[in-house]
This record gives structure tokens, sequence and C-alpha cells, in this order.
């Protein structure tokens, strides 16, 4: 499998690397389809079931992959930001996957909230809205976890407790967001 994936890979970059011809759409979406199947084939032939934790280490491998492929062509190709961006975002999805496949309960939510506060940070710090939407999509996803499937096993005053302090978070992100809203996003 590694080999026919560095095959295609060098088949769909081949002409980037010694024609010095761009890359185009179809060929971004070649590579993410490429990475896609290396996952789902991995996860065919190793993996059994989903209790199995080696489908949370194939998830993790290819998670790091993506991200070195992403990083690879960040410095080698600077002009395709596309396929790097394309990249990244399969990393991000397969560590959230990874994370989800890992552990279990409020663990996951905790661990989603603290990836969302690294990305956030990181589209603060680049000045990248991209990265902060992300980060507030993922922000969102990870609430509504909270409310819809980790509140089923609160006793009633977890539950309290946890909406509360979900409130308290909501109203000062939301003041953040007004006070800081130019700057955030350039509006």
């Amino acid at each position: 499998m590694s080999i026919f994936f560095l095959l295609f890979l060098l088949n769909i970059l081949s002409a980037k690397l010694f024609k010095r011809i761009p890359l185009t759409i179809w060929d971004a979406y070649a590579i993410v389809l490429n990475n896609a199947a290396l996952y789902f084939a991995s996860l065919f032939v190793v993996g059994y079931s989903f209790s199995d934790t080696t489908i949370s280490l194939i998830t993790f491998c290819l998670s790091v992959i993506a991200a070195a492929e992403a990083i690879a062509i960040h410095f080698t190709c600077t002009e395709e930001s596309l396929i790097k961006r394309m990249l990244a975002g399969l990393a991000l999805i397969l560590f959230i996957v990874f994370i989800a496949f890992n552990w279990n309960g409020v663990t996951v939510t905790l661990l989603w909230l603290l990836t969302s506060v690294i990305i956030f940070s990181g589209g603060v710090y680049r000045k990248s809205v991209p990265l902060r939407l992300t980060a507030i999509l993922l922000i969102g996803i990870t609430l509504l976890k909270l409310v819809l499937l980790d509140s089923l096993s609160f006793s009633p005053v977890q539950k309290i407790i946890s909406y509360l302090v979900l409130g308290v978070l909501l109203l000062i992100v939301s003041f953040f967001y007004q006070k800081f809203r130019k700057q955030l996003f350039g509006e």
C-alpha cells in the first residue's frame, strides 16, 4: 500500500518537479484522494474493528503523513497554497478523529477544546481567518458533543455545573468577540 501511495504521489508531483508546471486543482484533489485511499486501505487491511487500538494508531500515523506532506509542499512549492491547505485540513480532521478513537467521554471533549484553542491561537498569531473559523467550528462541534452526548452520563448536579460553566464561557467568548472583532477578523 505504501509503495502504491508513493507511486501515485510521485506521478502527480512529477510534472511539478521536473517540468515546473504548476499543480492544478485536480492534482490537489488527486493528492488528497490518494491520502484518503491510503487511510481507508490501511483500515481495511490492518484494522479489524472500531474497538481495536490499531485504528487510532493508523489514524494518527496518516495524520502525521498528511501534515508532513503539507509541510514539505509549504517549503518546496510556496505558490501551491490550495494543496497545502487541503492537506493541513486532512491532517487536522484525522487528528480530531484520532482523539475520538483513542479516548472517550469528557476526555475527548477536553482534548478537542484544547485543540481548538491551539488552532485559534495560531490563527490569531498568523492573522489567518480560515484558522480562526476552523477553531470556532471545532468549538461548536465540541459544545454540541458536550450537550448531546456527554451530559447523558452526568448527574443532575454535574449537569447544572457544566451548563453554568458553559454559559459563562460562551458569554466571555461573545464579549471578547464583540470587543476585538475588528482586530481578529479584519472587519
